[in-house]
């Protein structure tokens, strides 16, 4: 050391932080240190001795210095500038978790209460899920168990009391002398994304970054160092769809170099026996949750294996989500591994954020918002604009005279406390579909109320329909009415109203120049504009014109197609196609995996300029810069458009629009805004999260690995050798 270095007491100077943070942002100043001297003693308001808790002694890391700043004591931004989470080491793994829930935490729950003589609570659904579900493109289940075998490679029963196993990988002591951190002559070093991988190496750590900043470059670097520390050991990244993982494959390879020979993708479209041999054979394996839930069931996976595992969407650790199932029982039979979980929005409240760390095993949280110091530079803005947009006088006619049907079915059950509310135009199918619960809180039950049955299914379909009239289209609402010819009742059929409906929209259909919904002629003449005025831009530093993209996200697959179409009447201006999911609904096939990932090449080649999106296209993919995103409803969830937001604003500044109904979505509007606010402050509210203190280092305490930048040069990535077949 120079004469002219210090040495810090970090300790003081995270207190001294603390303070003058509390003291910037009027919140309440931090307790101060107990002094340790006989005689002095904290007592409560009424006199009484207040015992202090023992704190779990520090554990061993690379380096502990600050960490009380990092690891985050208090909410907010702390006096080095990065955002911090308030939060507890207090937590240990219950080792008996799989014992108790199995795979399935609904699933235990329900054999529980069967086994006692009771009904599930709600639709089959006696566990479920802090956040919304997802809209029609949910995840599909990822293995159909084609071709499967009854070869069970690894033997999968266990004694949930026996000692835990020692690991069965040591590290290579050599190799763990160091970490590796890639570094390019080009562009300068992020010092937020060294700072968490330094400390992701050796604690289970849940990053939560604003997307476009850099998550995955975090996961390469601790999969690529894992990889060398433990040569035998197997490193598993877990992406909740085949077309991120296929994505994220590419990513990491150019950012990490791990040869391409250790690699695999193994997912459902992977034969489970060629899945087996993958397991084997390879060490880093690219894989959904749903793959490698069912594959360490059937023991085609040695879980003592396992080094690594990196959690992609990470807020999806909910429920009974496969990403719970998956730790559950890797920490009964290895609880030697280590979990990096990444996500741009943890949870929509406080609660949402603690269930992924209990899921997880989450012993740190590395949070960074928007406007943390740290990252600020690398933020480009965004600008939102709602656009409100009344109905007009034939569909307001036509929503008027569906609303007058409805109310013969609406107040019954409202006059039983069945329904929350009498307005039609408000009220949502599963406000409706809430209404078969509440039956069992009426005197005789179901048994004596069997006559609102029929009454509740009309109604939830008149409901569904009404919600496409508003806020989608014409054409969906029609599909939906005549659903209700078919299966509703038949008084409601017959009847004078319900045929003056159904010719009232087959005359708005027919007329000329005919647009599905005033959203849909606004949103044609928005996308106009948009590349009208783009034919006149020019890159800055190129001179050349600027090529523009597009995307539109919807919650229906009907209404995406028909988006498609009204935007394509504008060719060659506008150039648009539908991204949907691999599962097929209701008059429209859904996109296999390898159509998914040529149209995004597709659109990002130019051969598109609109992408129109169901919620397929809200997470991680990369998709290439977006200049203008439309949400084409003001989505109920808080999460989602969060993810939708992020789709823009990567590379340079881009631009918001929201498009909403006059009346249903503009009075829900506010509610959704200060549920998207509440996301992005979840971490860093005043909630103290609760983490695990019995998370390992893995590492073995004398070895301490330094930091050596290299540059990486990778190989040319062949993705069909990555696809066992």
């Amino acid at each position: 050391m120079s004469d002219d270095e210090f040495d810090f007491d970090d300790a003081a100077l995270g207190e001294l932080d603390a303070i003058e943070t509390a003291l910037q942002s009027g919140l309440a100043l931090p307790p101060r240190s107990l002094v340790n001297k006989p005689g002095l003693v904290q007592r409560d308001l009424f006199g009484g001795t207040v015992i202090q808790q023992e704190r779990p002694p520090p554990k061993a890391g690379p380096s502990r210095a600050g960490q009380g700043r990092a690891g985050g004591t208090g909410a907010g931004s702390g006096g080095d500038g990065v955002t911090q989470a308030k939060t507890k080491q207090v937590k240990e793994w219950d080792r008996s978790s799989f014992a108790k829930h199995g795979w399935s935490k609904r699933g235990a729950a329900e054999a529980k209460a069967k086994a006692q003589g009771k009904r599930p609570k709600g639709k089959g659904r006696a566990y479920g899920s802090d956040e919304d579900d997802w809209d029609e493109d949910n995840v599909l289940d990822d293995d159909d168990d084609e071709g499967d075998g009854d070869e069970f490679l690894i033997d999968t029963s266990y004694d949930p009391k026996a000692p835990i196993l020692p690991i069965k990988w040591d590290p290579d002591r050599e190799a763990a002398r160091t970490f590796v951190y890639p570094v390019q002559p080009d562009k300068p070093m992020r010092v937020y994304q060294y700072n968490i991988v330094s400390r992701a190496l050796f604690e289970n750590t849940l990053v939560s970054l604003p997307t476009g900043l850099g998550k995955t470059f975090i996961a390469a670097v601790v999969m690529l160092n894992f990889y060398r520390w433990y040569p035998r050991g197997k490193v598993l990244f877990l992406a909740p769809t085949r077309p991120l993982v296929t994505q994220q494959i590419k990513a990491c390879h150019y950012i990490a170099g791990i040869p391409q020979n250790d690699c695999i993708e193994l997912t459902g479209g992977t034969p489970a026996k060629l899945r087996s041999v993958g397991w084997l054979t390879k060490r880093v394996i690219y894989s959904t949750p749903q793959t490698v839930e069912r594959d360490l069931a059937k023991g085609r996976l040695d879980p003592r294996d396992v080094t690594c595992i990196v959690v992609d969407e990470a807020h999806r650790a909910s429920g009974d989500y496969s990403y719970c199932g998956v730790v559950r029982y890797m920490m009964c039979r290895n609880p030697h591994f280590r979990v990096l979980a990444l996500t741009a929005t943890p949870g929509s409240r406080g609660e949402a954020v603690q269930e992924v760390i209990d899921n997880l095993h989450i012993g740190r949280i590395e949070v960074r918002a928007d406007d943390s110091l740290d990252i600020r530079q690398y933020v480009h803005k965004k600008s939102f604009d709602l656009c409100v947009l009344p109905l007009g006088p034939q569909l307001g006619a036509l929503r008027d005279k569906w609303a007058g049907l409805m109310k013969q079915y609406i107040q019954p059950l409202y006059a039983s406390r069945l329904l929350w509310s009498q307005d039609a135009v408000m009220l949502s199918p599963f406000a409706v579909q809430q209404a078969y619960q509440k039956i069992n809180q009426l005197p005789g039950g179901r048994k004596d109320n069997g006559k609102f049955f029929p009454m509740i299914k009309t109604l939830a379909m008149m409901a569904r329909a009404m919600e496409y009239l508003v806020v989608q289209s014409v054409t969906s609402f029609l599909s939906i009415v005549k659903d209700v010819e078919g299966a509703g009742s038949k008084n409601l059929v017959n009847s004078s109203g319900f045929r003056e409906v159904l010719r009232d929209t087959d005359a708005l259909r027919s007329r000329a120049g005919y647009v599905g919904h005033p959203k849909m002629e606004k949103l044609r003449s928005m996308c106009i504009e948009h590349f009208t005025n783009a034919q006149h831009e020019r890159d800055e530093y190129t001179g050349e014109r600027r090529e523009t993209r597009v995307m539109i996200f919807c919650n229906f697959r009907a209404v995406v197609e028909e988006i498609v179409e009204c935007l394509n009447t504008q060719r060659p201006l506008i150039k648009a196609t539908p991204f949907v999911g691999q599962a097929s609904s209701k008059g429209s096939k859904g996109k296999s995996q390898k159509e998914q990932l040529e149209t995004i090449r597709k659109f990002k080649r130019g051969d598109y300029n609109v992408l129109v999106a169901t919620s397929i296209g809200e997470e991680g993919l990369d998709i290439g810069e977006i200049d203008l995103i439309v949400c084409y409803e003001a989505n109920k969830s808080p999460i989602r458009m969060l993810q939708r937001v992020g789709r823009t604003g990567r590379a340079r500044d881009g631009h918001i629009i929201v498009l909403m109904a006059e009346g249903r979505e503009e009075k829900n509007w506010d509610r959704a805004n200060d549920a998207y606010n509440d996301v992005q402050n979840a971490l860093t509210s005043n909630k103290t999260f609760e983490l695990y203190v019995d998370g390992e280092r893995l590492l073995p305490a004398d070895v301490k690995p330094q930091c050596e930048k290299v540059e990486i040069k990778a190989l040319p990535l062949d993705l069909d050798k990555l696809t066992m077949t």
